[in-house]
């Protein structure tokens, strides 16, 4: 099997190498070669692509120096790049070699090299129809076409255009060079054209639009000169199209008519009450609205109605009187007998929109939901929706239906001419559905944002009545504070003196001892009455503003505990703790007295202990002892003839503070919580 492998591999290398040497030879001989115009056509976009060689002979068709020459065989015709070498003349016959290419429609050659021959002349060319030029069959080949001449201009310098009827469809005739004022008006006579069939081509490689190219007017041929002006039938709008049994020649015809309205190159007339419209092939043709003209043209179907086409005009007469609109109903506006007329319509304005160039409108009927478009040059300004106006223009009939038999108009329009063809009949009731609801809704509006001020100036009136309140409460409180400062001073603390004064004169004159130690018991204890008074009055006398340390009161309460004879007294105090208003101060020390004095009276407590904690945002107060306890859901709530616990809930409350009470047969603790920041 090896061995077979290698013989069938050598002898397939060795024929490869034979078809490489081969193949220039075989080129040089022709094989491979595309020979004819017809298989050059024929290749497909990657074919030609590829750049396959071709070597044809043929004749020269037409000539579009310096790029591209149109040449055909016998079999069909396509072109040659020239690629910068001089171009042979139409009717030579030449020798082309060189390599496909795709061209824009059909393939053709490039890198080509040719010689002429011989000169033998134009090829007779092929007749043709309309719908074989658009079919691309006979594209880039000698053809022949026969028609009327519907128009002619030029286009440039020295070239010139003109459109052949050809039956219902008209060709564009485009030729190279052109001199009207060398020949007389050929306009409605016969023609034979002889020329290269071309077309316009889009992207897609498809063919949009036939023509001819004609190199000059000798290729165009009369058959039968136009006929006399007296020979061009004359008819009336009614006659254009109808039925006849004997059929008139319309290649031409005479019109006349008043101008009613006109738009770029469009004329639209009347004749008596009857319209029509006339195309004029000459843009620059004056003409007035109001004017008589006569008019000479191609009678035309167009769309659902008949016009005048590639028409001119050959007499003008100014009116003295502009055509008036005939006004109309909605109903006779619909049914498409007045399109192409001048007529003038009641209706109510819908919406208007003004662009840089032009103004669009809706017009509905006063009796039912009908409406129509209307169109017109930049008009009034003023328009609002709800106006009744009066509308005069051009009625035209944009698109149909089919009914059985009938074209009937499925859309009507409107041409306004100018601003004065707009009249305002009734202008709208200020107060619109728009306006009302604009009011309705600033009113809404009014009604929320005064809602809210009331609101708001409602909370700000409580607020200062609070403050307002509070700082009356507080001048009130702080009076009656200094009143009873004064009574204390004024009053107790005179008596104690005076008392303290006669202990001392007793404790002098008596001998006993047991009286002597009588009377020093009694006399620290109303040293410590008062002490505890002074106290009292300084606490009275202090501001509520004023800042006081807490630190320090309760120090001073601890210290004022006689520890010899009770419970000893232990602090544990956190200096984090800021200065707080007199009153907060004064409150929390009577709370921590009023707990210290239970647990010596009541809990028979051997140790006390007193603690400030501060944390983020909490003060917290504990005051414990190893007392043994009591039942603090029962009697912390008060009972008959015992009100510590009542007052010390009291003073929390003053001070915005929470108080609970823990014991057990451990001992007892007092728990005091508040917001510092809330009364600093």
């Amino acid at each position: 099997m090896p061995c077979a492998f290698q013989l069938i591999h050598r002898r397939f290398f060795s024929s490869w190498i034979l078809f490489i040497i081969a193949f220039p030879v075989l080129m040089a001989s022709g094989f491979g070669q595309f020979k004819s115009a017809l298989e050059v056509r024929s290749l497909s976009f990657e074919e030609a692509d590829a750049g396959m060689p071709v070597d044809l002979t043929g004749t020269v068709i037409f000539a579009d120096p310096p790029a591209t020459i149109f040449i055909q065989d016998q079999t069909a015709g396509t072109f040659f790049r020239l690629g910068g070498a001089k171009a042979p003349q139409v009717g030579d016959q030449v020798r082309v070699r060189g390599r496909s290419l795709t061209g824009l429609y059909l393939p053709g050659i490039e890198e080509t090299t040719f010689e002429v021959i011989s000169h033998q002349g134009l090829p007779a060319p092929l007749p043709v129809t309309y719908e074989d030029l658009t079919s691309g069959k006979y594209h880039y080949q000698y053809v022949s076409v026969e028609g009327v001449v519907r128009s002619i201009e030029p286009t440039a310098e020295s070239a010139g255009q003109a459109v052949i009827s050809l039956g219902v469809q008209k060709l564009e005739v485009r030729l190279d060079e052109f001199n009207l004022s060398d020949r007389p008006d050929p306009v409605g006579s016969r023609v034979l054209v002889r020329g290269l069939a071309a077309g316009e081509i889009n992207q897609r490689r498809q063919l949009v639009k036939p023509y001819l190219r004609v190199q000059s007017w000798a290729e165009i041929e009369t058959l039968s000169t136009a006929p006399t002006f007296e020979e061009i039938p004359v008819l009336t709008p009614r006659e254009l199209f109808t039925f006849q049994v004997e059929k008139r020649n319309e290649s031409l015809a005479r019109i006349t008519g008043q101008v009613t309205a006109k738009r770029g190159n469009t004329l639209y007339l009347r004749n008596g009450e009857i319209p029509f419209i006339a195309e004029l092939g000459q843009i620059s043709q004056e003409v007035e609205i109001s004017d008589e003209v006569e008019i000479i043209g191609f009678p035309e179907m167009r769309g659902f109605r008949a016009l005048i086409a590639d028409s001119q005009i050959v007499s003008r007469v100014s009116a003295e009187s502009d055509p008036k609109p005939l006004p109309i109903s909605w109903k006779e506006l619909k049914s498409g007998d007045w399109d192409g007329n001048l007529i003038s319509v009641e209706g109510i304005l819908a919406n208007v929109y003004h662009t840089d160039h032009d103004t669009k409108m809706d017009l509905f009927s006063r009796h039912d939901t009908s409406s129509v478009p209307v169109r017109g040059p930049k008009l009034m300004n003023d328009l609002q929706p709800g106006m009744e106006l009066s509308i005069s223009g051009i009625c035209l009939v944009e698109s149909t239906r089919t009914s059985q038999y009938r074209a009937v108009p499925d859309l009507v329009s409107i041409q306004a001419r100018n601003s004065g063809d707009i009249r305002v009949l009734k202008r709208p009731a200020w107060w619109t559905a728009r306006r009302l609801g604009r009011a309705l809704a600033g009113l809404t509006l009014v009604t929320f944002f005064a809602g809210l001020w009331i609101y708001l100036l409602r909370r700000q009136v409580e607020r200062q009545t609070g403050e307002l309140r509070s700082g009356i409460e507080q001048k009130a409180a702080f009076e009656e504070r200094q009143r009873i400062a004064r009574e204390f001073h004024d009053t107790l603390e005179q008596d104690l003196a005076g008392l303290s004064l006669r202990l001392d004169t007793a404790a002098a004159q008596s001998i006993d001892s047991g009286i002597q130690k009588l009377i020093a018991g009694s006399r620290s204890l109303v040293s410590r009455i008062q002490t505890e008074t002074r106290n009292l009055v300084a606490d009275l006398r202090d501001s509520p503003a004023k800042m006081a340390d807490l630190s320090a009161a309760l120090r001073e309460l601890a210290s004022s505990t006689p520890g010899q004879v009770g419970p000893e007294v232990f602090l544990t105090l956190d200096e984090r703790v800021m200065a707080l208003p007199s009153r907060v101060v004064h409150h929390l020390k009577m709370i921590a007295g009023e707990a210290v004095t239970n647990a010596i009276k009541h809990a028979g407590a051997t140790k006390i202990e007193i603690k400030t904690h501060l944390d983020e945002d909490h003060l917290t107060m504990l005051i414990s002892d190893d007392g043994k306890g009591f039942d603090a859901d029962r009697e912390s709530k008060g009972k008959s003839g015992h009100f510590g616990c009542m007052g010390m809930r009291e003073r929390a409350r003053k001070v915005n503070a929470k108080i609970i009470w823990k014991s057990d047969s451990r001992g007892t603790s007092v728990i005091v919580t508040m917001s510092p920041f809330d009364e600093v």
